[in-house]
């Protein structure tokens, strides 16, 4: 995936609340608790 690819990947999933796909241990109930950290362990 190139980058600019990846840029628009990530920008998909923020506006989507960061999707579990991004970190499937997450806490369920708040997705979006840890997004900075999901984003950082894909990197």
């Amino acid at each position: 995936m190139r980058r600019d690819e990846w840029d628009d990947f990530l920008r998909e999933e923020k506006e989507a609340g960061f999707s579990l796909s991004l970190c499937p241990k997450q806490n369920p109930v708040n997705p979006v608790e840890f997004p900075v950290n999901s984003v950082e362990i894909i990197r």
